[in-house]
């Protein structure tokens, strides 16, 4: 098994990014199993306030990220 961390976090328009409100780990047998196993959760992914979601590997280095338009995310 793989370990990957997910995070979770608000990206404004300037590229800058919130402290992440989600940071957890996902363990699966390689990322696209990793990814997959997101993308079948998706709706509760990205919550009210975030825009952007991010995986990085053992090492810390991302290795896949999924981000939603600024102006469609709730930021109250």
């Amino acid at each position: 098994m793989q370990t990957y961390r997910l995070r979770v976090a608000f990206r404004d328009q300037r590229g800058v990014v919130r402290p992440p409100v989600r940071d957890e780990t996902v363990q699966a047998a390689n990322l696209r199993e990793a990814i997959s196993s997101l993308l079948s959760n998706a709706d509760s992914l990205i919550v009210d306030g975030t825009n952007l979601a991010w995986l990085t590997d053992k090492d810390d280095h991302m290795v896949w990220s999924l981000r939603m338009d600024e102006h469609n995310a709730d930021t109250t």
